[in-house]
């Protein structure tokens, strides 16, 4: 009984110098707001330099970048830029009249990831079924490395965003704290002005680092759908060829 109110007591002390931080950091942001009727903005620290501005300026870069890779895997990562229905159709024509040459050179012509696949089978075609599958197949990982490798680049960008928004926080309770220990809770205006600081950084991160996420895990999962219905039809287009009669058999890949 005893030690269960040493711990309460404990705890309470340890506890009322960080609400009593918190309170005085509330109550001076929202009187510096109502004295000078204009708080600092994501534009006012970006502008000025700073340890905080070099922070959202990383930030901005990250943004951009994720937005590159992402517009990227959109058009990438569409059904018909994968495998082109005109490829897939001239493929089938070449197939079928056993014209192996022209289905190498329709990959060669129109580079996809499908045709990219093809023309790795083709090239193997006289190793008979085996052979071709696994030439087909290493190929087809080397693609799919490239483009899942733009969608890791998501995944790092949503882990480290908001350890760099984590930083302009630090940075600014540092700020906040020493303006604190200066001039106590006499200087409103220079104390609300690092906790704001404080809360753009770390909202600039999660800005930064949520989308990262959401698309991260949809073009994941796009890529899963994809790549198997690329596989599915490179093997549906495989199927009708007489391996067993094509033993020693190789096309031209000089024309």
């Amino acid at each position: 009984m005893y030690f269960g109110k040493t711990l309460r007591s404990s705890i309470n002390k340890s506890l009322t110098p960080i609400f009593t931080i918190f309170t005085l950091l509330t109550f001076s942001s929202g009187a510096h707001a109502a004295e000078a009727g204009k708080q600092i903005t994501f534009m006012d620290i970006l502008l000025n330099p700073s340890a905080e501005a070099v922070v959202l300026w990383i930030l901005i870069a990250a943004s951009i970048a994720m937005l590159t890779w992402i517009i990227e895997l959109f058009i990438k990562l569409r059904k018909d830029k994968l495998a082109p229905p005109a490829v897939i159709a001239l493929l089938r024509d070449a197939i079928a009249s056993g014209n192996y040459q022209m289905a190498y050179e329709v990959c060669v012509a129109n580079p996809s990831f499908l045709s990219n696949i093809m023309q790795a089978a083709f090239e193997n075609i006289g190793l008979g079924k085996h052979g071709v599958e696994e030439s087909m197949n290493e190929n087809f990982a080397k693609q799919a490395v490239r483009l899942k490798s733009r969608n890791n680049y998501l995944s790092v960008i949503g882990v480290t965003a908001p350890m760099i928004g984590l930083t302009g926080t630090v940075l600014g309770m540092m700020k906040a704290f020493a303006v604190l220990g200066q001039s106590g809770v006499a200087n409103m205006t220079g104390l609300s002005s690092a906790i704001s600081e404080v809360l753009i950084a770390t909202a600039s991160g999660l800005g930064v680092a949520i989308p990262a996420f959401i698309f991260f895990y949809y073009f994941k999962n796009a890529m899963t759908t994809a790549f198997a219905d690329v596989h599915a039809e490179a093997k549906t287009l495989l199927r009708p060829i007489p391996f067993d009669q094509l033993q020693g058999y190789g096309v031209d890949r000089k024309r």
